[in-house]
């Protein structure tokens, strides 16, 4: 399947149009019965198959997971066990105990994740194989039980707020406290990752298209249980819509995608940029639609803009 089309002729494993063709319609029923079970049999081998797709992986070592929490709700339980990789793929045995440790390793920037969202930077993550500390298990060691039981121990800790908070200069109408960026506020990395985003996107609101973010600062006090943020956005310089360029078009003329998008000139937009990709997607010609803008600005200041399109083919109706 390519481009929504579907071609009968490109399916080798049934080859239909073969047997329309050539077999009586009397016969093609017995072909067709004779051929059922075969058929059947084959799209039970792997990939379709769960069995076979098991049996496929080399030296399967099943184990069991278990999680414990402590100083923490039942809300953070479950974000840690629909995050953890040693409790959502228990069915599927990784290979052998290397990959077994593999996937505890895994598991332990998972989990540091969700509890650094959760503000809770002095947690302690734990996890034995058999009883013994992760660190100290390697892939060549001897295993007793099976299935391996694997256990994972989380400290959740205390929850930190934010201290000191600095992020100049900020767009116009962006403020710390719309960030949710303020002193004693629950101080989720997830809060200062989209915080950045929004500053980010504030300036190019603003006609900045070479903003560029900085590697922020973060100092996790664990005596005062608060977390200082320093954020560093440069914003760049303003600029103007400039020369834009096509590439892609073989049948249609580059001219007629360069009037479409409208990027003729004007403060540079985010917005100016969705809306030419929206509009070349409704010609209903291309496949695919890309517009760019350049890392660098032209001599004359204004920045460039690339627009990339895949015609679609000719003569093709698609369905689902």
């Amino acid at each position: 399947v390519r481009g929504g089309e579907r071609s009968l002729d490109r399916i080798p494993s049934l080859n239909l149009p073969f047997v329309l063709r050539r077999i009586p319609a009397p016969l093609l029923i017995l072909a067709l019965s004779l051929t059922a079970a075969p058929c059947a049999a084959a799209f039970d081998w792997w990939p379709f198959g769960r069995e076979d797709a098991a049996a496929a992986i080399p030296d399967p070592l099943p184990y069991k997971a278990t999680l414990t929490l402590t100083g923490a709700d039942s809300r953070l339980e479950k974000a840690l066990r629909k995050a953890s990789g040693l409790i959502d793929t228990e069915d599927q045995p990784p290979s052998g105990l290397s990959g077994l440790i593999a996937r505890a390793r895994q598991d332990t920037a998972r989990l540091t994740a969700v509890l650094y969202e959760n503000a809770r930077y002095a947690a302690r993550i734990a996890i034995t194989i058999e009883g013994k500390p992760l660190e100290a298990v390697g892939p060549f060691d001897a295993i007793g039980t099976q299935p391996v039981p694997v256990a994972i121990a989380i400290d959740a800790g205390p929850p930190f707020v934010f201290g000191r908070v600095e992020a100049t200069p900020l767009p116009p109408g962006v403020t710390l406290e719309k960030l949710g960026l303020v002193a004693a506020a629950p101080a989720g990395s997830a809060q200062i990752v989209s915080a950045e985003a929004a500053i980010a996107n504030g300036w190019r609101q603003e006609g900045h298209p070479l903003v560029t973010v900085q590697p922020r600062e973060v100092v996790a006090d664990h005596a005062s249980t608060r977390l200082d943020v320093t954020l560093h956005v440069d914003a760049g310089p303003v600029a103007n819509f400039g020369r834009v360029s096509v590439s892609g078009t073989e049948r249609v003329e580059a001219s007629l995608p360069l009037r479409r998008a409208g990027l003729d000139g004007g403060l540079y937009s985010p917005q100016k940029i969705k809306r030419a990709e929206t509009r070349l997607r409704d010609l209903g010609v291309f496949d695919s639609v890309r517009v760019q803008t350049a890392e660098a600005l032209d001599a004359d200041g204004s920045i460039p803009i690339a627009i990339t399109v895949s015609e679609r083919k000719t003569h093709a109706i698609g369905g689902t």
